[in-house]
């Protein structure tokens, strides 16, 4: 947990656009390529630095969502980035 944070929100469906600066906030703080990786599409290959914030940041965003919406976001056919699935509940 970075210093100073009261946890991680958690995204509930009501919450997008405070849980999303919430999120920006808090990905920066672990480090801030694990913000830019989530931001921005990464053009080709990632390097270490990128594959090991990607890896943090997916981990940080699995847990800041309830149950229900990791399920839905999850289940979507075709399968899409996770950040484009949860657009939905803005």
């Amino acid at each position: 947990m970075a210093p100073g944070s009261s946890g991680l929100p958690k995204l509930d469906g009501r919450n997008y656009g405070y849980w999303k600066a919430r999120m920006a906030s808090y990905l920066e703080s672990l480090n801030p390529l694990a913000w830019e990786v989530t931001d921005k599409a990464v053009a080709g290959v990632m390097n270490d630095d990128q594959t090991k914030y990607n890896v943090r940041a997916k981990n940080a965003l699995f847990d800041a969502i309830i149950e229900e919406i990791f399920a839905r976001c999850i289940a979507r056919k075709p399968p899409m980035r996770f950040g484009k699935s949860l657009r939905p509940f803005m």
